[in-house]
């Protein structure tokens, strides 16, 4: 009796035609959902990060600081200082920057 529900089985689903490919497609799919799901996460951690890190004033405060001691140590002076230091904010500017390559320097 075992056998003849198996092969009842075998023969209905012997005539579906591509079988493989479409186990294999539906496999991908929850495969994929699942892939979605951890890469979501991920990405709202980071995205909470970032969020965390740009309206952080206390890390501006400290990169201020680390700046300014750097200033000083290679020897610029806290007045000229104030005339010839770059905001933190303003990396826009710098996004399209490149540096020369070794052909131009020459």
């Amino acid at each position: 009796m075992v056998c003849r529900s198996l092969e009842r089985f075998m023969l209905a689903v012997g005539d579906i035609s591509k079988l493989e490919a479409r186990l294999q497609a539906m496999a991908f799919s929850l495969k994929l959902e699942a892939t979605a799901a951890e890469a979501r996460a991920k990405i709202d951690a980071v995205s909470a990060a970032v969020t965390a890190i740009k309206t952080s004033s206390g890390l501006l405060r400290l990169l201020e600081t680390v700046m300014a001691i750097g200033n000083f140590l290679n020897g610029e002076r806290p007045l000229r200082l104030a005339s010839r230091r770059m905001p933190l904010c303003t990396d826009a500017p710098l996004q399209n920057a490149r540096a020369a390559s070794a052909r131009h320097c020459r």
